[in-house]
């Protein structure tokens, strides 16, 4: 298992973000692999050279043997040298560097991911950062894995899932989709802070692996993303090969937002009928001040949001719509200038539905509804 720039770039874009604040404890489920390392770094690596004292790089030859090994030089005699992402968390101000994988590589611990840690080996520690780079899916109990990535994590730590959605039929045990990340994430309150879906690829050759970073859409654009994946655009259905190496991974950052218990989710809606308490799982203590409100657009995506808002039993002011006249439902639509004119001072909140684009600042805080709100 490895990491490549484009899980490099993804990780570097959540720093800076501000998203490691105060991250000092990285644990990674394999024993992964640094794979797109610069030649200079390459050679200090190899020749030991320790860049922060805190954090020493790991390095081991595949053939075993330790550094006597490392004689070669130029980067077609790589193979078979192994370098761990350790040192890559360090440059990031990671202190700590712990992976768990029954290969031992970089003194992995020697768990299997099978089983609950906690009851089964009586670990217990916890991790700022807990990564899960194409490690799940050659797990079968994946109740447990899932369980244990969410108890590896601190509160207020972060998770990142890097695992094939599609293509790659013989590489691993599973294959995941878009909503098991969706419930994953609705189950156990987690906030999403990144998702990408990276296309990977092999040459008209079919030996060469090459990646092809095509960034599809943010995970709230459920329907483009499977429209996109079920068109001729797809690389499976250009390279239907067997054997892994082709299709989409998906990459996701998830916030760890409570303490509380895994809870494993169902492939059913969270809440079969919506209720004020529905908006208050979401929104928390904000629901309870939502009694009118004024949904922004009057296409689509507001007809999403109308009809959640309306079985949580909140009354709908009006569509504000600078581009569209008349009525929707017995509902006014109204310019910007007339919902200030007439409706602000009665209006708590403005809703957008999922996906809705433009902006609005009209002195009335707005609310942004996700996909999640509908699973």
């Amino acid at each position: 298992m490895g990491v490549n720039n484009n899980i490099k770039d993804f990780i570097k874009n959540l720093k800076n973000d501000g998203c490691f604040e105060g991250f000092k404890h990285v644990l990674e489920l394999g024993s992964q692999d640094d794979l797109e390392l610069g030649d200079e770094l390459f050679l200090a690596l190899r020749d030991n050279v320790t860049f922060n004292r805190k954090f020493i790089p790991s390095l081991e030859y595949a053939g075993g043997g330790g550094f006597k090994h490392f004689i070669v030089s130029d980067k077609e005699k790589r193979e078979g040298i192994r370098i761990s992402t350790n040192y890559f968390y360090g440059t990031l101000g990671f202190e700590s560097y712990d992976c768990i994988d029954l290969d031992g590589a970089y003194n992995a611990l020697a768990f299997n991911l099978n089983t609950n840690l906690a009851n089964f080996y009586n670990y217990t520690n916890i991790f700022c950062l807990v990564t899960n780079f194409g490690t799940s899916e050659h797990i079968l109990n994946q109740a447990v894995c899932f369980e244990n990535i969410h108890n590896l994590c601190k509160e207020n730590g972060i998770m990142i899932h890097a695992l094939p959605i599609s293509g790659y039929f013989n590489h691993g045990l599973f294959n995941y989709s878009l909503k098991f990340f969706m419930r994953l994430a609705v189950f156990n309150d987690y906030e999403f802070l990144s998702c990408k879906l990276l296309q990977v690829g092999v040459d008209n050759n079919c030996n060469t692996y090459i990646e092809h970073e095509k960034i599809l859409r943010h995970l709230d654009d459920l329907e483009g993303a499977y429209e996109y994946l079920d068109s001729s655009k797809s690389m499976d259905l250009k390279y239907p090969h067997t054997s892994g190496g082709c299709g989409f991974n998906i990459v996701v950052a998830f916030k760890k937002t409570t303490n509380k218990p895994f809870s494993f989710p169902l492939d059913r809606p969270m809440f079969k009928y919506k209720t004020r308490e529905t908006l208050k799982f979401f929104l928390k203590d904000k629901a309870d001040s939502i009694n009118s409100v004024a949904i922004f657009g009057s296409k689509v995506a507001a007809s999403h949001i109308r009809e959640f808002l309306e079985s949580c039993g909140i009354e709908i002011l009006c569509y504000i719509d600078d581009y569209n006249t008349g009525s929707i439902n017995g509902i006014d639509i109204v310019s910007r200038d007339k919902f200030i004119q007439d409706y602000k001072d009665k209006c708590d909140f403005i809703f957008k539905g999922p996906l809705q684009r433009g902006e609005i600042d009209v002195g009335v805080e707005v609310i942004e509804s996700k996909w999640a709100w509908f699973y």
